[in-house]
């Protein structure tokens, strides 16, 4: 996602590393105790949000994106809801998600 919010034209091996390391960050030492290597799958929204921050702001600053908005707010309004019909447009407002 962070790639198309970005209209970026490549993806490089710095946008592979910060989606990897993005979600090593956010699984919890307690999921890690149990041998858990994800975040749960409840939390596949705010994950794939914080995974597209990283990825859009890589592709900005290696100059491939065409776009200079990769804010947390522009990729908000751009996310997918499965659970929402195609007429009301799929977007999520991860306002309280993410809070």
């Amino acid at each position: 996602m962070g790639v198309v919010a970005a209209q970026s034209r490549r993806v490089n091996d710095d946008m592979l590393l910060i989606a990897a390391k993005t979600v090593g960050n956010l699984v919890t030492p307690d999921r890690l105790a149990v041998g858990c290597l994800y975040p749960p799958t409840e939390d596949l929204l705010s994950v794939s949000h914080e995974i597209a921050i990283a990825v859009a702001k890589v592709a900005h600053a290696s100059k491939l994106a065409d776009t200079n908005d990769v804010s947390e707010e522009s990729l908000r309004r751009k996310m997918y809801n499965p659970h929402s019909s195609y007429s009301h447009g799929g977007v999520v407002d991860l306002s309280k998600a993410l809070a």
